[in-house]
């Protein structure tokens, strides 16, 4: 018997993982809420979108613990 499947990718999908990448953009515009991971450049785009649309309740999580980001996001760094 073949086990159940748990987590959802594209593949289990059959769309690219370009086109799941922008599924997952657009829900999280979307949403209520936010947490972003610090130098990810796919959470500061998303930080960036949702604070010029006026959606707050945006977190970042970093080493020192998740915090509430109020204003843009800080510029993206790859350090």
């Amino acid at each position: 018997m073949e086990e159940p499947q748990r987590f959802v990718t594209s593949k289990s999908l059959g769309i690219s993982s370009l086109v799941a990448s922008i599924v997952n953009f657009f829900t999280i515009v979307d949403s209520d809420k936010f947490v972003g991971v610090k130098g990810s450049s796919f959470s500061t785009d998303l930080f960036s979108v949702r604070y010029y649309m006026g959606k707050r309740d945006n977190y970042i999580l970093s080493p020192e613990g998740v915090k509430e980001l109020v204003g843009p996001p800080p510029a993206h760094s790859c350090n």
